[in-house]
């Protein structure tokens, strides 16, 4: 992100600070939200069913790329 931000430094101006910065921003407190949330299921839970949520959706996107032709 920042790499990319460094690319087209030409193309932004200082405007575009705020809305960058909030964008970090929210995407620092949802990351926080977010991996509470995991550490919390698996610790009540264990890891078992986070396994076989993680294959089951692995399974539906791979489903869906085969049907869409992506894959």
């Amino acid at each position: 992100m920042v790499y990319d931000l460094y690319k087209n430094r030409d193309v932004l101006d200082f405007t575009d600070a705020g809305l960058i910065a909030i964008g970090f921003v929210v995407a620092f407190l949802t990351a926080l939200v977010v991996v509470r949330f995991l550490l919390d299921f698996v610790s009540r839970h264990g890891f078992a069913p986070f396994a076989w949520w993680r294959i089951a959706v692995g399974l539906l996107g791979l489903a869906g790329l085969a049907l869409t032709g992506a894959l």
